[in-house]
């Protein structure tokens, strides 16, 4: 699994995170920086996006990134880790928007299982929530929905390297 402290340097900064501990209850933060170091002694076990009615900003709903976190280490993952190793705890649920971080050519999938194979040795650079155009080919039209957005590169980032 991998470290929630390794995994905090990848969210988003300006998104609200929702930290999900097994048996205790639901921490809700605006921003990253607001994360206490108390959860980086738990392992990531799964990243969903949500989509929060109750609050509403400029009539959308809040877009926001759960972590649910376990206390145990059942799988260890390398570093730097790769959308191959991200993607088990990814969910199936979430449609999933891929960003390369060098051009910022993106392509969007209906669930991480389409994730192509040719992002599989690609490095994470970040993720979070993002509200992207999306073509509903069913309803013939184009909708504005919740993703989560994967930023991609050949190269891990420098401050990911293993001391």
């Amino acid at each position: 699994m991998i470290p929630f402290k390794i995994i905090r340097k990848f969210i988003s900064r300006i998104d609200p995170i929702a930290i999900h501990p097994e048996k205790e209850k639901v921490n809700i933060y605006r921003f990253r920086m607001e994360i206490p170091d108390t959860w980086d002694e738990y392992y990531v076990s799964s990243v969903h996006v949500r989509e929060d009615n109750k609050y509403r900003w400029e009539g959308r709903a809040l877009n926001y990134l759960e972590i649910y976190l376990k206390k145990e280490n059942d799988i260890q993952t390398s570093l730097p880790f790769t959308v191959k190793d991200l993607k088990p705890y990814i969910s199936t649920i979430d449609r999933i928007s891929v960003c390369d971080s060098q051009t910022l050519c993106y392509e969007n999938y209906g669930s991480i299982e389409y994730v192509g194979e040719e992002y599989g040795n690609m490095y994470v650079y970040g993720f979070g929530p993002r509200l992207i155009d999306w073509w509903d080919k069913k309803h013939n039209c184009l909708e504005i929905i919740s993703m989560l957005e994967i930023m991609v590169s050949k190269e891990p980032r420098e401050d990911m390297k293993v001391e």
